[in-house]
């Protein structure tokens, strides 16, 4: 095997295919962690800098970014999988990774045009500053940017090189916020700053891409790509809609300090959320490309690291809050594993989702949208507490999780 040429940035421009799944899985699961771990140093300086009811709408503003970073996360699948499906052709690989870098500036720029329009509105809604929410607008755009690159480096295999990416972005965004922060104590201080070091980091991932596209786009748009690519944002928005819907609810229907509080317990979902990612990102090249047999081994891997999770939230809440997060949080001892256990459903709900994508579509984002549509719709009937309202979150999980799994195992059996 020839030995890669280094480029510039360090990173190699050969795929990691002659290592296998094991290896990449080697490179991308710690990659992810450290970029989530990351992403809880903003968090964290966030709760310790900031009032709870500050850190409430600092943490609602980051919840709603995350929806936001839905074009982000549907690039990624979309990229890798056109990507994945030319892998034996460089001529016509490089030409659809700069169509598809093209398509992402555009769409880049739409995005953060919808989202000043939208700010004050949402400065209404979470009772946050008008200038917190436009500067998280701005933060958009690079967001899908850096997820079209992803999903090249994805679909290429090029796991070393995606890995070095995930963790540099993630990097960009907390330097960023957690430095803004520590000059300026407020919601729009620590949003400027996420904004400009998620600039930096798209910047980082298209600089990784590189000698992976042509010069210039060139020849027709792909067929059903428009296609794919609606399914994807519909699902994927579906999916983190359903994630970070009821912190919204949260922030919208209690005091200021209880949903600063239930936003700490909504980082456990997402860190277990996020955290068996890495499982979806290694299968979705090898879906595309038609192996059989990769979904029910991935379904059991990261079912088998939620259980582990809900297991860590029931043995050892108290001391994982009073470590974390501090004393100003002990209520939520009680309901730690019920957090642990919306994220790890969501997390193969997640998987469920791009294995479907992967796959050439799926009707995964429908029940996603169900779920949403029945939790937002009990929860402003019925106004539950903080318990009542992660509990129905993971219910109404739970019941997407189960119709998503009959469907996608109908569509991998035709």
């Amino acid at each position: 095997m020839s030995v890669p040429e280094p480029t510039t940035a360090g990173l190699s421009t050969e795929p990691d295919r002659p290592f296998g799944l094991a290896r990449a899985g080697a490179l991308i699961g710690p990659a992810i962690t450290a970029a989530n771990l990351l992403q809880y140093v903003l968090q964290l300086a966030a709760s310790r800098l900031l009032s709870p009811s500050g850190f409430g709408g600092f943490g609602a503003l980051v919840g709603l970014g995350v929806i936001g970073a839905v074009p982000m996360l549907a690039l990624q699948t979309v990229s890798a999988r056109h990507v994945a499906l030319r892998r034996d052709d460089p001529a016509a690989r490089t030409a659809e990774a700069s169509r598809l870098l093209a398509a992402a500036v555009k769409l880049a720029a739409g995005l953060t045009a919808a989202g000043l329009l939208a700010a004050p509105l949402v400065a209404m809604f979470l009772h946050v500053p008008v200038a917190a929410a436009a500067l998280l607008a701005l933060s958009l755009g690079p967001l899908a940017v850096a997820g079209a690159a992803q999903g090249v480096l994805q679909g290429r295999e090029r796991f070393a090189a995606l890995a070095t990416v995930f963790v540099l972005v993630s990097a960009g965004r907390v330097l960023g916020g957690a430095g803004a922060l520590l000059l300026s104590s407020s919601v729009t201080s620590g949003v400027a700053g996420l904004a400009a070091g998620t600039l930096a980091g798209a910047g980082v991932a298209l600089l990784a891409v590189r000698r992976e596209r042509a010069p210039k786009p060139y020849g027709a748009e792909p067929a059903g790509f428009r296609r794919e690519l609606w399914q994807a944002l519909s699902g994927v928005l579906a999916l983190l809609a359903l994630g970070g819907a009821d912190l919204l609810l949260a922030r919208h229907l209690h005091p200021g300090a209880t949903s600063g509080r239930y936003a700490a317990g909504s980082l456990v979902a997402r860190g277990c959320f996020w955290a068996p990612q890495f499982v979806a990102v290694l299968v979705v090249p090898r879906v595309s490309s038609g192996q059989p047999g990769v979904l029910r081994r991935a379904v059991a891997v990261v079912a088998g690291l939620g259980v582990v999770e809900v297991l860590v939230g029931l043995l050892a809440p108290t001391a994982a809050i009073r470590l974390v997060f501090g004393p100003g949080y002990s209520s939520l001892v009680h309901v730690l594993a019920l957090f642990a256990l919306a994220g790890a459903l969501l997390a193969v709900l997640q998987l469920l989702l791009q294995v479907g994508i992967a796959g050439g579509g799926s009707l995964v984002g429908r029940w996603a949208w169900s779920a949403l549509a029945l939790e937002v719709a009990i929860a402003l009937t019925l106004r539950p507490g903080s318990l009542g309202l992660v509990c129905l979150a993971a219910a109404c999980i739970a019941g997407a999780v189960a119709g998503s799994l009959v469907t996608v195992a109908r569509q991998h059996r035709s």
